[in-house]
């Protein structure tokens, strides 16, 4: 592993473990717009830091209160602990896409039983020590249709066929927030719930689950059978929650197999496609993010524009956890309380109304320090941005620079192919002189042979001397003409 991946590893852990991992809150902006919510996360079965397994996300986005682990129901609250910690008594998600509650249980089932049936290749590049290998999975592109993807398993001469391994994502899962709580009839409301399907089954296509071969005869005499099916990757389920502050949806894209998804991620597939054109190794993660900040622009164009929503909101929106926002929300309730509880019993709790200012100014101090990490956190968003812009115009230049470089390999490709076509053309007519030729030494032989067959009858009839034919016939076939003294080119005379 690199040291920039190491520190960028080093970094989420980080985050995950100080519980500071900054929201961007989804609602009213500082300037008083809206703003659009979505975000995308790789799924594993098993979980793998820093996201949470399969199974907690599917037991969230199901409202479950019972272990879905378990064969028998088990009552349990470990996928709504968030709800529990803001009070809020959990709802029953409503299916806008997909299968039902219990027939969305029953796939996650045989979603982890076909993982575990999927057997992957993993290659050992000649490793340290015995035993010790690297699984490796590589994407490709198609050159005449760069939209597809495709999975292309490594193989060479350390490659053997391994278990698929519970910690690689076979499932992606977004999130989509509303700016607003959840109201039966909100017009604006169902407006976004067909926006969001819409946008999901264009960018990812719709799930077709695989479908086994049915021999002949299985269902009957007269039964043609049916080949199997490998189904297509997809939309499985799309599940709205109102039990929050702030309505929003839940996606879930699987492969129909259980393989690894990552080629339907926008990231992966950006990273993959700058990797094809032979960019710089993606050791920071720009080219992942970028992935996400298009499929972010094309969510936009299809959910948010149509809403009036802004893409992003701006520079200077507050930020702050989700704990810091579970605990404001805790103190507003308080706050509310000792309000109603001071206006009853204000001249028999001076005492308690003291406690209660003495806890409101901790709670104060406490929220100016997190302000002023807030603006912190701020401000080194702000150099990242700037870094961010810094590295677009750099790699804007490079492809200006690489076009160029493309346009005179063309113009010099082009000038060489007329080059061979005039030399073809050449070859051609000195062709069409050897044939003319040819034809020409071909009619000189065969009058040569007429002469020698003439020569050879006159010697025959007795009209020329066989040793004047010799020398004759040694003439026509291209020997030396012997001039001595006295030598003529006339026949001997007869004796």
């Amino acid at each position: 592993m690199s040291t920039a991946a190491a520190k960028q590893r080093a970094k989420v852990r980080a985050k995950k473990k100080g519980g500071v991992r900054p929201t961007r809150p989804m609602g009213e902006t500082t300037g008083g717009g809206l703003n659009q919510f979505m975000h995308g996360t790789l799924v594993a079965i098993s979980a793998n830091q820093p996201t949470r397994a399969l199974e907690d996300i599917v037991g969230e986005a199901l409202r479950l209160l019972n272990d879905l682990m378990e064969p028998k129901p088990t009552p349990t609250r470990k996928y709504v602990q968030h709800l529990d910690s803001q009070d809020i008594e959990p709802l029953e998600p409503i299916v806008v896409h997909g299968p039902d509650v219990e027939r969305m249980k029953e796939w996650f089932h045989e979603h982890i039983q076909a993982a575990g049936q999927n057997v992957s290749p993993q290659t050992w590049w000649r490793p340290p020590k015995p035993g010790k290998g690297q699984h490796h999975m590589e994407m490709t592109l198609e050159p005449s249709t760069p939209e597809a993807v495709t999975r292309v398993p490594v193989e060479g001469p350390y490659t053997k066929l391994r278990r698929q391994s519970t910690r690689l994502p076979t499932v992606l899962s977004i999130v989509m927030g509303y700016t607003a709580a959840y109201r039966e009839g909100d017009a604006q409301f169902s407006l976004w719930r067909e926006l969001i399907k819409t946008w999901l089954i264009g960018e990812f296509g719709e799930f077709r689950p695989a479908r086994a071969a049915r021999l002949p005869g299985t269902q009957g005499p007269d039964d043609p059978g049916e080949e199997g099916d490998l189904g297509e990757a997809g939309l499985v389920s799309l599940v709205l929650h109102r039990d929050e502050k702030l309505a929003h949806a839940h996606a879930i894209i699987a492969d129909p197999q259980a393989f690894p998804i990552k080629y339907l991620d926008p990231g992966v597939v950006s990273r993959a496609r700058a990797a094809a054109r032979g960019d710089s190794a993606d050791q920071d993660g720009t080219w992942y993010r970028v992935g996400w900040m298009q499929a972010q622009d094309r969510f936009h164009e299809v959910v948010g524009k149509p809403l009036g929503w802004n893409r992003k909101a701006d520079v200077n929106y507050e930020r702050y956890t989700s704990d810091v926002a579970v605990a404001r929300r805790k103190l507003d309730l308080r706050a509310k309380e000792l309000e109603e509880t001071w206006r009853s019993r204000l001249s028999v709790l001076d005492d308690a109304e003291a406690a209660a200012r003495q806890k409101l100014a901790e709670a104060n101090a406490r929220l100016a320090q997190v302000a002023i990490k807030e603006g912190e956190l701020n401000q080194m968003q702000l150099k990242w941005r700037q870094a961010l812009e810094k590295r677009q115009r750099e790699l804007k230049d490079e492809a200006n620079k690489l076009a160029e470089e493309r346009r005179q390999f063309e113009a010099d490709r082009d000038r060489q192919r007329q080059e061979l076509a005039h030399r073809a053309a050449d070859l051609e007519r000195e062709r069409a002189k050897s044939s003319a030729l040819q034809e020409m030494l071909d009619a000189l032989e065969a009058r040569q042979d007429e002469a020698i067959e003439h020569l050879e009858e006159r010697v025959e009839a007795g009209k020329i001397d066989r040793g004047e034919a010799r020398r004759l016939i040694h003439i026509l076939r291209g020997g030396e003409i012997p001039f001595g003294i006295g030598d003529t080119l006339r026949p001997a005379p007869r004796p």
